[in-house]
């Protein structure tokens, strides 16, 4: 066994001691051997997490997330974004959480503990206060990493990086210069746009905003060309004087204040296609997609899932709580969240007299002990 592997089964053994620091100490020198283990990076998470350092373990699964994509298999890509949304709803960021869970739900979507965690974060999003906006990528930016982790990730892509020809840069350069890549996402106030372009010179952009279109045009450093985005039939009117954007290593935020409180179905639309909207439509939630045409309605997918196969085990456990849960008083949702969340899924409550003046502490089945989750 290398002396990492060795220094990870401690880890596990003071995780079950519930000796969090000493695992914490255990995978950090691991790590040192091999900084670039997605393996170790989620179990150091999961270890802060126990420990109550949610910020430790948010990095922790962030690097996991990067690492993942960058040569992880699909199983890890999905552990590593389970871990990142589970941090997430603990630090209160409920659109972050319920968007990570999801994009852990495209890998591994037969994890019976993902299932129980995006109800939790579905139900907090649509009753419980926090942040309900998605501010973050399916990737993290690398610069956002630890220091170190950086230079190590940065080897391995220099190493892995093929040799190019003049012909091959030319097209890539080409590439480039027809399209930057852009996400877009809303809430009930804004939409935000981010077009990913690195190390634009603020002072060669130019942006205009009117009620209906935008325009933002910048210098390309790379193909030494300038690059224009233009939509000219917005979804709806926009505030002028409340939009913003802002210019950062690796992108462009541009945020749009909504005039009307009212879900936007697409980023822009034909004037032929224009509808009335429902200026008191109710709230809803919208994460991240790159299409101008259309932003993903992730309760809309969810919901058709769900219709399109029978439901059993977890998923008509899921049905039954959220078919009770809609039809219940402001008190009995409120000892259902509080009970089912502190439980971590083991206990549910309808009494908020009982679990309203304690915290609900964790209640295996019979048999059974609790032990922390290491993935």
């Amino acid at each position: 066994m290398s002396p990492a592997a060795d220094l990870a089964k401690q880890a596990e053994k003071y995780t079950e001691l519930k000796e969090y620091s000493n695992a914490i100490e255990a995978l950090t020198r691991a790590l040192k051997e091999i900084p670039t283990s997605i393996d170790y990076h989620i179990k150091r998470s999961t270890a802060h997490h126990c420990n109550k350092q949610y910020k430790e373990a948010l990095k922790d699964a962030e690097a996991a997330v990067y690492l993942a994509h960058l040569k992880g298999k699909r199983e890890q890509k999905g552990l590593a974004q389970l871990r990142r949304g589970i941090t997430l709803f603990q630090l209160g960021q409920l659109g972050n959480s319920y968007f990570a869970l999801k994009k852990a739900e495209e890998a591994i979507p037969d994890n019976n503990m993902l299932a129980s965690w995006l109800l939790k974060a579905k139900i907090a999003l649509e009753n419980v206060e926090g942040e309900k906006e998605c501010t973050i990528l399916e990737k993290p930016d690398l610069k956002d990493l630890d220091h170190f982790l950086q230079t190590e990730i940065k080897k391995i892509e220099v190493v892995e990086l093929p040799v190019e020809t003049n012909i091959q840069k030319m097209s890539l350069h080409e590439k480039e210069k027809q399209t930057i890549r852009h996400e877009w996402y809303q809430n009930d106030d804004t939409v935000t746009i981010i077009l990913y372009a690195k190390s634009v010179d603020k002072n060669t952009l130019k942006k205009e905003f009117k009620e209906k279109s935008l325009s933002v045009s910048f210098f390309l450093p790379v193909t030494q060309e300038n690059y224009t985005f233009e939509l000219h039939h917005l979804f709806s009117e926009i505030d002028v004087l409340s939009s913003t954007f802002r210019i950062y290593n690796t992108k462009i935020e541009i945020k749009l204040k909504k005039r009307y409180p009212e879900k936007w179905l697409t980023l822009e639309t034909e004037i032929s296609n224009i509808q009335t909207i429902d200026k008191n439509s109710s709230k809803f939630n919208i994460y991240p997609s790159s299409s101008k045409y259309g932003s993903k309605d992730w309760d809309l997918l969810s919901r058709t899932m769900i219709t399109e196969k029978e439901e059993t085990g977890d998923a008509a456990l899921n049905k039954l709580f959220q078919e009770i849960y809609a039809n219940a008083d402001d008190d009995t949702k409120r000892a259902m969240m509080k009970s089912y969340i502190e439980s971590n899924g083991t206990a549910l409550s309808t009494n908020w007299k009982e679990v309203g003046a304690k915290r609900v502490e964790v209640q295996p089945p019979s048999g059974m002990e609790v032990k922390p989750w290491y993935h």
